[in-house]
Protein backbone atom coordinates (compact mmCIF):
# COMPACT_ATOMS: atom_id res chain seq x y z
CA UNK A 1 0.00 0.00 0.00
CA UNK A 2 1.67 3.50 -0.87
CA UNK A 3 1.93 6.08 0.98
CA UNK A 4 -1.48 7.70 -0.07
CA UNK A 5 -3.54 4.75 1.67
CA UNK A 6 -4.28 3.23 -1.85
CA UNK A 7 -3.48 0.35 -3.73
CA UNK A 8 -0.83 0.35 -6.31
CA UNK A 9 -2.79 -0.42 -9.67
CA UNK A 10 -0.86 -2.57 -12.45
CA UNK A 11 0.04 1.02 -13.88
CA UNK A 12 1.69 2.23 -10.47
CA UNK A 13 3.51 -0.67 -9.15
CA UNK A 14 3.98 -0.05 -5.42
CA UNK A 15 7.57 2.26 -5.11
CA UNK A 16 10.28 2.35 -1.97
CA UNK A 17 10.44 6.15 -1.63
CA UNK A 18 6.45 6.11 -1.19
CA UNK A 19 7.37 4.41 2.23
CA UNK A 20 7.98 5.86 5.11
CA UNK A 21 11.68 6.03 6.06
CA UNK A 22 11.45 2.97 8.53
CA UNK A 23 9.78 0.64 5.85
CA UNK A 24 12.73 2.10 3.85
CA UNK A 25 15.37 0.79 5.99
CA UNK A 26 13.36 -2.61 6.85
CA UNK A 27 13.71 -2.98 2.81
CA UNK A 28 17.10 -1.40 2.34
CA UNK A 29 18.83 -4.03 5.30
CA UNK A 30 16.81 -6.68 4.34
CA UNK A 31 17.59 -6.63 0.71
CA UNK A 32 21.22 -6.38 1.94
CA UNK A 33 21.41 -9.32 4.39
CA UNK A 34 19.21 -11.51 1.29
CA UNK A 35 22.45 -10.32 -1.11
CA UNK A 36 24.81 -11.82 0.90
CA UNK A 37 22.35 -15.27 1.45
CA UNK A 38 22.78 -15.70 -2.36
CA UNK A 39 26.72 -15.43 -2.06
CA UNK A 40 26.78 -17.47 0.85
CA UNK A 41 28.16 -14.62 3.11
CA UNK A 42 27.54 -12.96 6.42
CA UNK A 43 25.24 -9.62 5.70
CA UNK A 44 27.71 -6.90 5.84
CA UNK A 45 28.89 -5.20 9.22
CA UNK A 46 27.26 -1.61 7.63
CA UNK A 47 24.00 -3.22 8.01
CA UNK A 48 24.21 -4.12 11.67
CA UNK A 49 26.10 -0.65 11.76
CA UNK A 50 23.33 1.17 10.26
CA UNK A 51 21.09 -0.66 12.74
CA UNK A 52 23.34 0.55 16.16
CA UNK A 53 23.47 4.17 14.32
CA UNK A 54 19.75 3.97 14.60
CA UNK A 55 19.27 3.34 18.24
CA UNK A 56 18.13 -0.43 17.37
CA UNK A 57 20.67 -2.61 17.29
CA UNK A 58 18.38 -5.20 18.98
CA UNK A 59 16.29 -5.38 16.13
CA UNK A 60 19.13 -6.26 13.91
CA UNK A 61 18.69 -10.33 15.39
CA UNK A 62 14.87 -10.04 14.83
CA UNK A 63 15.20 -9.02 11.25
CA UNK A 64 17.88 -11.88 10.40
CA UNK A 65 15.49 -14.64 12.25
CA UNK A 66 12.32 -13.57 10.23
CA UNK A 67 14.78 -13.99 6.84
CA UNK A 68 16.42 -17.33 8.27
CA UNK A 69 12.68 -18.22 8.34
CA UNK A 70 11.50 -16.89 4.95
CA UNK A 71 14.58 -18.67 3.64
CA UNK A 72 13.97 -22.37 5.27
CA UNK A 73 10.02 -22.50 4.60
CA UNK A 74 9.39 -20.16 1.46
CA UNK A 75 5.46 -20.34 -0.27
CA UNK A 76 7.09 -19.02 -2.96
CA UNK A 77 10.41 -18.41 -4.95
CA UNK A 78 12.24 -15.02 -3.28
CA UNK A 79 13.35 -12.69 -5.88
CA UNK A 80 15.82 -10.28 -4.41
CA UNK A 81 15.98 -6.90 -6.05
CA UNK A 82 19.59 -4.58 -5.77
CA UNK A 83 19.43 -2.51 -3.62
CA UNK A 84 18.82 0.43 -5.53
CA UNK A 85 15.73 -0.77 -7.28
CA UNK A 86 12.49 1.13 -6.72
CA UNK A 87 10.31 -1.86 -7.03
CA UNK A 88 8.99 -4.32 -4.22
CA UNK A 89 9.54 -7.26 -4.40
CA UNK A 90 6.30 -9.58 -3.81
CA UNK A 91 8.07 -10.54 -0.20
CA UNK A 92 8.80 -7.42 0.76
CA UNK A 93 5.83 -6.02 0.63
CA UNK A 94 4.13 -8.98 2.27
CA UNK A 95 6.47 -8.31 5.13
CA UNK A 96 5.83 -5.11 5.49
CA UNK A 97 1.99 -5.38 5.50
CA UNK A 98 2.42 -8.06 8.21
CA UNK A 99 4.60 -5.12 9.98
CA UNK A 100 1.65 -2.87 9.79
CA UNK A 101 -0.77 -5.42 10.65
CA UNK A 102 1.66 -5.60 14.01
CA UNK A 103 1.38 -2.35 14.93
CA UNK A 104 -2.60 -2.34 14.67
CA UNK A 105 -2.32 -5.46 17.22
CA UNK A 106 -3.83 -7.47 14.49
CA UNK A 107 -3.17 -10.76 15.03
CA UNK A 108 -4.64 -12.87 12.46
CA UNK A 109 -3.73 -10.01 9.65
CA UNK A 110 -0.29 -10.70 10.14
CA UNK A 111 -0.72 -13.96 10.08
CA UNK A 112 -2.46 -13.98 6.83
CA UNK A 113 0.37 -11.90 5.29
CA UNK A 114 2.87 -13.77 6.31
CA UNK A 115 1.28 -16.71 5.30
CA UNK A 116 1.79 -15.59 1.62
CA UNK A 117 5.17 -15.60 1.88
CA UNK A 118 6.38 -18.73 4.00
CA UNK A 119 4.76 -22.48 5.36
CA UNK A 120 2.56 -21.91 8.48
CA UNK A 121 5.44 -23.51 10.83
CA UNK A 122 8.35 -20.82 9.99
CA UNK A 123 5.23 -17.86 10.53
CA UNK A 124 5.08 -18.86 14.13
CA UNK A 125 8.74 -19.46 14.49
CA UNK A 126 9.14 -15.64 13.14
CA UNK A 127 6.31 -14.04 14.86
CA UNK A 128 8.04 -12.95 17.87
CA UNK A 129 10.98 -11.47 16.10
CA UNK A 130 8.44 -9.73 14.24
CA UNK A 131 6.62 -8.34 16.44
CA UNK A 132 9.66 -6.89 18.32
CA UNK A 133 10.79 -5.63 14.56
CA UNK A 134 7.27 -4.06 14.51
CA UNK A 135 7.32 -2.43 18.04
CA UNK A 136 11.17 -0.53 17.23
CA UNK A 137 9.83 0.95 13.59
CA UNK A 138 7.08 3.05 15.49
CA UNK A 139 10.24 4.64 17.51
CA UNK A 140 12.24 4.88 14.61
CA UNK A 141 12.41 8.74 13.27
CA UNK A 142 13.21 9.73 9.79
CA UNK A 143 15.96 11.97 11.25
CA UNK A 144 17.53 8.94 12.39
CA UNK A 145 17.62 7.56 8.74
CA UNK A 146 18.28 10.56 6.80
CA UNK A 147 21.54 8.87 5.66
CA UNK A 148 19.40 6.45 3.67
CA UNK A 149 17.27 9.01 1.28
CA UNK A 150 20.86 10.24 0.63
CA UNK A 151 22.58 7.87 -0.03
CA UNK A 152 23.89 6.38 -3.51
CA UNK A 153 21.89 3.15 -2.71
CA UNK A 154 18.94 5.05 -2.70
CA UNK A 155 16.33 4.83 -5.27
CA UNK A 156 15.70 7.14 -7.52
CA UNK A 157 12.26 8.59 -7.09
CA UNK A 158 12.01 10.94 -10.26
CA UNK A 159 12.54 7.68 -12.43
CA UNK A 160 9.36 5.48 -12.83
CA UNK A 161 11.23 2.98 -15.23
CA UNK A 162 11.99 -0.15 -13.90
CA UNK A 163 16.02 -0.33 -12.83
CA UNK A 164 17.91 -2.24 -14.93
CA UNK A 165 18.67 -4.79 -12.06
CA UNK A 166 14.61 -4.66 -11.16
CA UNK A 167 14.60 -8.44 -12.24
CA UNK A 168 16.98 -9.94 -9.34
CA UNK A 169 17.85 -12.87 -8.42
CA UNK A 170 16.29 -16.05 -6.82
CA UNK A 171 17.26 -17.37 -3.62
CA UNK A 172 15.22 -20.50 -4.00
Amino acid sequence: MGRNGMMPTSESPPNVYELSAAEQFIVWSSRHYLWSALREREAPDFVYLAFENAGIDFLYYSLDRMLVCLLAAPRKVVTVHDVRCHCLAHHEGALLAALERLQANDDAGFSAAMSGIMLPSAVSVAAPAMKLLAAGMMRLKAEQLSWLTAGYESPNETRRERHPACQGRTIN
